[in-house]
């Protein structure tokens, strides 16, 4: 695979933490079909970029939280979606603090928990339930739980919510340009095809120096949390829910602009993101008071 790189930047394979098992044990623990019916789906460009930045890194701006591991559960939507509200929280309050995976595992039933489904699921269900607890307050477990019913928000009730958002996104499906102008905005979460991830070590991943079918297959969610170029080739920067010491400090490089409708591994397919109010327009009286008392 090394050696079937198309430029010296190209993604460089090698052992890591996945390294020992099976296609079989990687693809039961990381990757669960997503599926949708793209019948009657129009693709329009919707967003503008005119002013965005060469580059841009997410990180560099204090809103994105460390490497998260969703370990031996297939609860990478759950990590996609805290990324992203997460990145909005601390883009309008200037805090960032780390919310719950668990929760959204536990009571967002559309996305199916451990067996993994889609991310913007997390984010309606936020909307819903005025706000998702801090991690803290509602620990990740690694699997299937019940959701707990003293989690949600009462006026007079204990709670833990820390974060609220008001509503979500979505880029044009399979366009670029679009997810290019949603990313210049926030980190934005999306699906992918990620069955050539499992000895991922370094460097700009292009499908093309591996094996494997090409097909619109998804099969994982993870964050992009901007875009780059080395040595004229453009890529994203993407956190990936695999722990710290896959990859690059649990970072991988995706090439974009490579001319395809799909993108690299379907990265092009469907792009979401939270939006939080810059005011407290648009949230209810409880998220309203304690947002006064700044607590999200």
């Amino acid at each position: 695979m090394n050696a079937k790189r198309n430029s010296p930047n190209g993604a460089r394979f090698g052992l890591n933490e996945c390294a020992d098992m099976s296609l079989e044990e990687f693809k039961a623990i990381y990757l669960h079909d997503m599926e949708m019916d793209l019948e009657n789906v129009e693709l329009k460009e919707d967003e503008s970029s005119e002013n965005a930045p060469d580059s841009l890194d997410w990180t560099e701006k204090g809103i994105v939280t460390a490497v998260k591991h969703q370990q031996n559960c297939g609860s990478c939507w759950a990590f996609a979606a805290t990324g992203a509200m997460e990145a909005a929280k601390a883009m309008v309050t200037g805090k960032l603090v780390n919310i719950s995976e668990q929760q959204l595992v536990d009571c967002v039933k559309k996305s199916h928990g451990c067996s993994g489904r889609w991310y913007f699921n997390a984010f309606e269900w936020a909307i819903k339930n005025g706000g998702i607890d801090a991690e803290e307050d509602y620990p990740y477990t690694a699997q299937n739980g019940t959701c707990d019913p003293n989690k949600v928000w009462y006026f007079f009730g204990s709670n833990n919510i820390i974060v609220t958002i008001d509503r979500h996104k979505n880029a044009a499906m399979f366009s670029e340009k679009s997810l290019f102008c949603s990313v210049a905005k926030q980190p934005v979460s999306v699906a992918l095809d990620a069955r050539g991830f499992q000895f991922y070590k370094s460097g700009i991943y292009d499908s093309a120096n591996c094996t494997g079918a090409r097909n619109l297959t998804t099969n994982h969610a993870v964050l992009i949390v901007g875009y780059d170029l080395k040595d004229g080739e453009d890529y994203w920067i993407v956190k990936n829910s695999w722990g710290g010491t896959w990859g690059m400090k649990g970072y991988i490089f995706i090439k974009r602009n490579t001319g395809t409708v799909y993108g690299v591994r379907v990265i092009n397919y469907l792009g979401s993101y939270p939006i939080k109010a810059k005011t407290g327009h648009g949230i209810g009286l409880h998220a309203k008071l304690a947002s006064f008392f700044g607590y999200i």
